[in-house]
């Protein structure tokens, strides 16, 4: 499998938007890469514009192809196909599956047809696709092993299920760990800075719909839902007083909440969090041509045929170098990239960020609060970013602002450091 395009464009997105909290690989037409604007900054992340060579792009044919069942490379599980129903109406039924199977094989090659026809994927690749597809008993393996990943507790919120790790149980003063916007997994992100407080603190780190574990949910992705989902899942928790700390945008999601439940919410520590008064914030741009592009590879989880080389790169930047992951931390990074990057929720929550930061503009934290600022987010990034966050601090005794020479990223060079002051900071 080749998808040198996308591999390319790929490399080169994820180095640029390394600072940013948001790195994604953000693909647009005709195998070239336009400026983009990542979340939560205001100047734009310019990259080089890469040419491809025009190709003969052939329509996707029908796979018969004998090697369909080496494809792909699964490793050995105890999980095991699901079986065909052996019902008095399993003819009935067969048919029917056969019928939707062959209807969603049809809207796949459609799709993949239009990815090469706008020079999104080679025909080689859409081809490879293809295949990979139809390799039914392989596919259902890593549906379930993805379904089967475990690292915290389902909580049922309207009706879906809420993925949240909660860390140093024992502990009565608690503190909930809200993600930066676009992050893969915030239960293995965050792992190695919620294993430094879990000495003290009870950490429970959410992954709201569409992060992570969490399901994907049809409700759009702004506060109005956003907030009142959270709520309902720290109450079920029993979680009624704490502190919350937020990194990125889950510092705007922070502050909407303090605003709506000011009793629950005893301070506010924030990771480089988005400040409310940023007036230039702009969401990633994306052409309807990029949405068609993303939202198929979502529906059809096409992330899973991507070539391992391809995974790593991407999957590199969402991990923390300072922390020494376990090879089944390793494997449930592999299947969240297969089964929920970039999905429609994802998608959905950069459209309307504009209107979740526009939300908070007036608001004001009503507790004291700790908030730990990038210097190089202010030199590179946003001049007024330190001053923004100044801004943010009220009269509140207690109140304090760190400034980290670090990248956006801060929590990844500074465990210790982070933890240290916040066992300081909390009385």
């Amino acid at each position: 499998m080749n998808f040198k395009i996308i591999n390319i464009i790929l490399a080169l997105l994820i180095i640029e938007l390394k600072v940013f909290s948001f790195a994604i690989n953000d693909i647009v037409s005709k195998g070239k890469v336009k400026t983009t604007k990542a979340l939560d900054t205001e100047v734009p992340t310019e990259l080089t514009v890469i040419d491809v060579e025009d190709t003969d792009l052939e329509p996707i044919e029908d796979s018969d192809s004998e090697d369909s069942d080496t494809a792909i490379d699964v490793e050995d599980t105890d999980l095991e196909p699901i079986e065909d129903s052996d019902s008095e109406d399993s003819d009935t039924a067969t048919d029917s599956v056969n019928i939707n199977e062959n209807s969603e094989l049809e809207d796949l090659k459609n799709y993949i047809n239009w990815t090469i026809e706008n020079g999104l994927l080679g025909s080689e690749d859409g081809q490879v696709i293809i295949t990979e597809y139809q390799n039914k008993s392989k596919n259902e393996i890593l549906q379930q092993k993805f379904d089967a990943i475990n690292y915290g507790t389902k909580v049922e919120v309207n009706g879906y299920q809420m993925s949240v790790n909660i860390s140093g149980k024992q502990h009565n003063q608690t503190i909930v760990l809200l993600p930066a916007l676009g992050v893969l997994s915030p239960v293995l992100f965050y792992k190695g800075l919620v294993e430094n407080l879990a000495t003290d603190y009870k950490v429970i780190t959410i992954e709201p719909f569409g992060y992570g574990i969490s399901d994907i949910v049809e409700e759009e992705r702004t506060v109005d839902n956003i907030i009142p989902e959270i709520h309902t899942c720290l109450e079920k928790l029993g979680i009624d007083k704490f502190y919350f700390m937020g990194h990125s945008i889950g510092g705007i999601y922070s502050l909407v909440y303090s605003d709506q439940y000011p009793d629950e919410v005893l301070g506010f520590i924030g990771l480089d969090n988005t400040p409310n008064n940023y007036a230039n914030f702009a969401p990633i741009e994306r052409t309807e041509l990029d949405i068609k592009f993303l939202e198929g590879h979502d529906k059809y989880h096409i992330w899973r045929y991507y070539p391992e080389e391809v995974k790593k790169i991407y999957i590199e930047s969402q991990m923390d170098p300072n922390y020494n992951y376990t090879d089944k931390d390793m494997e449930d990074f592999d299947l969240i990239f297969s089964f929920r990057n970039i999905n429609t929720n994802s998608i959905n929550e950069n459209e309307v960020s504009k209107y979740n930061v526009d939300y908070a503009e007036d608001m004001k934290f009503q507790c004291p609060i700790l908030m730990f600022v990038s210097s190089v987010t202010n030199s590179t990034v946003e001049p007024k970013w330190i001053s923004m966050h100044e801004d943010m601090i009220s009269n509140h005794e207690n109140s304090e602002m760190i400034i980290l020479e670090e990248p956006h990223f801060i929590i990844h060079s500074n465990h210790a450091v982070i933890s240290d002051k916040i066992k300081e900071w909390i009385l």
